[in-house]
């Protein structure tokens, strides 16, 4: 990225850096989840998919919780999630990804996720997490235009070869 496409970046998006400069500075979490496969030395970004079935009685119940919205079935599931990585790993600090579904010109392509960072305590009620969760997901999506990669560059973080970033030690 050149020197003027960044000057541009930061004079139109400037409060999307700060968010996001804010949001994933400081210490990351180092989490050891057991791989069932050895990582390749280098990431090649190739996608995989993983079929499973929820029962329709189980889908029904989590769309009347959720009051048949779409989003909130979203930030549920994605609360579910950091719940089981916290109970797995003990870590507060839960940072999980999702896509970017939405392109504002030529900015937006450069990101293709999102990252979602959240504290998880024992002493929170599930809640409070799932309030939590809706509120990074808003604000994720609000800031989505500044480039990820801009972000991991102005913070050092390291990008591993055969991992994507922020995942530090998962699946070693």
């Amino acid at each position: 990225m050149t020197v003027a496409h960044l000057k541009f970046l930061d004079s139109k998006l400037g409060s999307e850096k700060e968010y996001w400069l804010q949001k994933l500075s400081g210490d990351l979490a180092m989490t050891s989840l057991p791989c069932d496969l050895r990582r390749p030395k280098i990431f090649d970004h190739t996608k995989e998919t993983i079929d499973f079935e929820i029962s329709p009685d189980t889908v029904d119940r989590l769309f009347a919780i959720c009051t048949h919205s779409e989003s909130l079935v979203f930030a549920a599931l994605v609360t579910a999630l950091n719940v089981c990585l916290h109970k797995y790993t003990g870590n507060t600090d839960i940072i999980t990804y999702t896509t970017i579904h939405e392109r504002h010109g030529g900015v937006a392509s450069l990101n293709r996720i999102l990252a979602l960072r959240n504290q998880v305590t024992t002493d929170m009620t599930v809640k409070r997490l799932l309030v939590n969760v809706k509120n990074t997901l808003s604000e994720a999506y609000a800031n989505q235009k500044y480039p990820f990669e801009n972000v991991l560059n102005l913070l050092n973080i390291e990008r591993p070869v055969n991992r994507s970033p922020l995942s530090n030690e998962i699946g070693r």
